[in-house]
This record gives structure tokens, sequence and C-alpha cells, in this order.
């Protein structure tokens, strides 16, 4: 634990303690762009062999679906809601933390692909780990999906570092 930073640390803790004998926990992990979600999940999930993390964004619809919903929005609002709200298959990403709940062993999933901007990422994950951690920006936005985690997260940062990531 001495290579994580103060807030790995905290939530590494924190995970500790919420570990049920016996059973699983899904933890969302929240935060502004460049508050250090992805940074925080790698840390914790590197001390932890038990910790399965996952990012909202393999769960995001396809390039074109999102850019046709995009091009539809007449309003600066409507424009905003389509970039917040429905970026991700909340359908999917829901279905993978159930199965996540109820099965054990090896399972397949298939995710979005960064590259190709489809569903092609054949990937396996071990749902026998005890904690599965959800990290990305608006994941605690959809009330469907909130009500699924065991735990949230949110990551704030100061203004200043944050221009300085960008």
């Amino acid at each position: 634990m001495e290579n994580l930073n103060q807030k790995q640390k905290i939530l590494l803790n924190a995970i500790q303690s919420w570990k049920k004998p016996g059973g699983k926990i899904i933890v969302g992990v929240d935060g502004y762009s460049g508050a250090g979600k992805t940074t925080l999940v790698q840390g914790i999930e590197r001390e932890d062999a038990d910790i399965l993390p996952v990012n909202r964004d393999d769960f995001a619809i396809p390039r074109k679906e999102f850019w046709d919903k995009f091009g539809k929005a007449k309003t600066e609002q409507e424009k905003i809601d389509v970039v917040v709200d429905e970026t991700i298959d909340i359908n999917e990403l829901s279905s993978f933390l159930k199965k996540f709940q109820e099965e054990d062993g090896i399972i397949e999933w298939t995710l979005r692909n960064d590259k190709s901007g489809f569903k092609d990422n054949l990937r396996k994950f071990s749902f026998s780990k005890s904690v599965l951690v959800v990290e990305g920006i608006f994941l605690f936005r959809h009330n469907g999906v909130k009500s699924l985690f065991d735990k949230k997260v949110f990551l704030e940062i100061d203004q200043e570092m944050a221009d300085d990531k960008t």
C-alpha cells in the first residue's frame, strides 16, 4: 500500500471495510473530468486482486447512434442531455452489474471497442471476485443504474488542478 496516493489508500481501506464475507459489492466511482477516477481505480486494483475494475465507457452506445441522437437535438439543453444521459447503454450496464451479483467464474462479455466504435470487443471477466468497481463521468446521473451500486464515491477536484490537467 506504500505505492498508493492518499485518495487510493482511503478508497482501498473503505472497500476493505465494506466487503461482505462470502458476498459481493458493487462500487461506483464518479467525478469531474480530470478528477483521477481511472488512476484511482488502477491503483487499488494493483493492491487488491479481489477487485474487478470496469469503465463506464465500455458500455457506450455506438458512435453512429450517438451522432444520430446528437444531430436530432434541437437546443443546447437537448444536446447536453444527449451527451450526459444517452451516451451509454443503460440496459447493457445494468445487465452486467446484475450478472456480477448473480454469477461466479469467468464470464465473456462483448463491450464497445474504443477504436471501431462498435460493440465488438470480447473480453473475459472474473466474476469470482467480490468487488466490482465501475468508474466514469456522469455515472450517477441515471436512477436505474445508480440504484445498482452498493456504495457510491464521488471525486471532487480543485478547479486549478483540473485546469492544469487539460
